[in-house]
């Protein structure tokens, strides 16, 4: 059809604009019988069509930019070598728009509804089993992963509940509402960390049992009365209660702030220093970025400490001490694990001679003893990298 000199077509409840390439490029017949074919282009939910003699197929191209032309490009937007070494020009679809006249999206009028709208999908829940056994939920897009529940999940202790060390840092441990602290109950056995968070964890939640992932198809009814809790649905037959995402953020902010005050929540370094004056010096300006220091005058110390079963998040050591015994401060390395492949050298003046000596002990950075603003740099980095 033709609209206001416009030719048209009626497509799914629209008048869809054409574009007739034969006509706008006065292109002569082709020289077979073709039938016409119509390319429906979306151009920022403003749809028009192109008429075209025939769909040749589909092939992956390398496209270049046109050069300036006197006239400029017109409808052409880049061009292409095909696989048979022909040129193909590529049509651009903002320039189509353009000469169609399309400026907004109400250019394009809808005459009817183009298809009955689809009912909203359900909501998706991470089900499981809560402490006392029942059946609960929380939202799936929350629930960052699932862990198996350990014995030493629980690594701290605060006044408002445990905490457990998850990525390098320690983050709350809650158990569902109208449950005690998870481990003043006791772990279940064979049990599972829900970890809640949005780019990183923020809070895990104990169950006794990870059912998996389901969809909310039963209507969620209110639940007065229950604390921490959204609503109530059936799960085939059985009650379940959908988690209050909220309320177990306030109660893992309470554990945090806990967790900040007492300190539990630093994280552990290891220096190995044999002058104690330089050792104290370092641990105050370690202990004021929030590090927990275990200051040592010896590679055997800090072996006998990694031995015993202390977990560092940081290794500092004298660049001259692990000069002096490259045997053991290999041991050293390997007894703190991931943690010696980032460890810290610490020397008066970083010279590039102390640089080499430095990386041929294998550690990845280099700062001076008297440069606290160098050491904390270098902390931050390499947390931050193990955190990636």
């Amino acid at each position: 059809e033709r609209a206001n000199g416009q030719l048209v077509l009626r497509w799914r409840g629209v008048l869809l604009p054409l574009l007739d390439l034969a006509a706008r490029f006065a292109a002569p017949p082709p020289t077979q019988a073709a039938g016409t074919a119509l390319l429906v282009i979306g151009n920022a939910g403003r749809p028009f069509g192109i008429l075209a003699d025939a769909v040749l197929g589909i092939e992956e191209i390398a496209a270049r930019r046109l050069p300036k032309l006197p006239g400029g490009a017109g409808l052409f937007c880049g061009v292409a070598q095909l696989r048979d070494g022909r040129l193909a020009l590529i049509l651009g679809a903002r320039a189509i728009a353009s000469a169609l006249g399309l400026r907004q999206k109400e250019d394009c009028v809808v005459l009817q509804a183009a298809d009955p709208p689809r009912p909203a999908a359900p909501p998706r829940l991470m089900l499981f089993r809560d402490m006392a056994g029942g059946l609960a939920a929380l939202p799936l897009s929350s629930v960052l992963r699932v862990e198996p529940l350990r014995s030493d999940c629980a690594s701290a202790r605060a006044t408002q509940g445990w905490a457990t060390r998850l990525d390098g840092r320690l983050i709350p441990l809650l158990a569902g509402p109208d449950a005690p602290p998870p481990c003043d109950a006791g772990l279940p056995r064979g049990g599972h960390m829900l970890v809640v968070g949005a780019r990183r964890p923020a809070f895990a939640l104990v169950a006794a049992e990870a059912l998996g992932a389901a969809d909310l198809l039963s209507p969620l009814e209110a639940a007065p009365g229950e604390a921490g809790v959204t609503g109530v649905f059936q799960h085939y037959g059985e009650r379940a209660r959908l988690l209050d995402l909220a309320w177990l953020t306030r109660r893992a902010s309470l554990c945090r702030q806990a967790l900040e005050d007492s300190g539990a929540d630093a994280r552990a370094a290891l220096l190995v220093d044999a002058d104690p004056i330089t050792r104290d010096l370092l641990r105050l300006a370690l202990d004021a970025a929030g590090w927990r220091v275990e200051p040592v005058d010896s590679l055997a110390e800090g072996v006998a400490r990694a031995a015993a079963g202390a977990a560092y998040e940081l290794l500092v050591c004298d660049l001259a001490l692990a000069a002096l015994d490259e045997a053991g401060w290999a041991q050293l390395r390997k007894a703190c694990g991931a943690v010696g492949k980032r460890a810290i050298g610490l020397c008066a003046f970083p010279s590039a001679s102390a640089r080499d000596r430095a990386r041929g002990l294998r550690m990845a950075r280099l700062a001076g003893k008297f440069d606290r603003a160098a050491l904390l740099a270098a902390a931050r980095d390499m947390t931050a990298r193990e955190a990636e």
